[in-house]
């Protein structure tokens, strides 16, 4: 076997060791960040064009990959589509992080995801839904597409939820625990966010492991290629 064959070989199995050690990270494991659990007995009902929506305040940056909603639908409707937007506002100018058109069955409560995917710094943030051209039709009062209450529990490590429900608009209202002085609680509506945290990577001892065999074996085909030159040319 050639010397510039066994140093290609070397120089190789190297660089595979080094591409080994940089790839191999341990997946992101998603967890809830921030719940409110619904109540599953009283709603928000959404006959309205743009009106209930819920914050929330991140404490550190979080990769979140989803937020749940729990909604419902009467028995019988045609309008079964909602659609929900995270925001860093209610007013004025501000950033959509991301929206969702979700389907929910007929006759009951469901739980839908909307996908999110994005990075978010410490900050509070938005979570608006409302019924697409729902506002106006025919429908029976006080059976009506919705999105459910929590239980006013909130639970989580990532922040805080803002305990009640924004309503609006063109002037959004937060209305929260015996708002109107007659024994209703308003609370925020069921909502869970899911995510991980994002932090700067360090590598784990396996991979410091491979990184120094890598570098070493790479180190080492550089040293036999320069002194084998060395030596053929002396």
């Amino acid at each position: 076997m050639s010397l510039d064959y066994r140093n290609t070989i070397r120089t190789s199995f190297g660089i595979l060791f080094v591409g080994i050690a940089f790839s191999s990270h341990p997946a992101r494991a998603d967890k809830v960040l921030l719940s409110a659990p619904s109540s599953n007995f009283s709603y928000y009902g959404m006959y309205c064009n743009t009106c209930e929506a819920v914050s929330f305040t991140l404490s550190a940056t979080y990769n979140l990959s989803t937020i749940d909603v729990v909604l419902r639908t009467p028995a019988e409707t045609s309008f079964t589509t909602f659609d929900f937007s995270l925001q860093s506002s209610l007013t004025g100018s501000f950033t959509t992080y991301a929206s969702a058109f979700l389907t929910a069955p007929l006759g009951g409560p469901s739980t839908e995801a909307m996908t999110v995917d994005t990075i978010l710094s410490p900050s509070t943030y938005y979570l608006v839904g409302n019924v697409p051209g729902y506002a106006g039709t025919t429908v029976t009062p006080g059976d009506v597409d919705g999105w459910y209450l929590s239980t006013g529990v909130y639970s989580g490590t990532a922040g805080t939820i803002t305990n009640g429900q924004w309503g609006g608009p063109p002037s959004w209202t937060l209305f929260s625990g015996d708002y109107y002085g007659n024994g209703v609680i308003y609370t925020a509506a069921a909502f869970t966010v899911n995510g991980s945290p994002v932090s700067s990577a360090v590598p784990e001892s396996s991979t410091w492991v491979m990184l120094i065999v890598g570098f070493a074996g790479l180190g080492f085909a550089g040293y036999r290629g320069s002194h084998n030159g060395a030596a053929l040319t002396a």
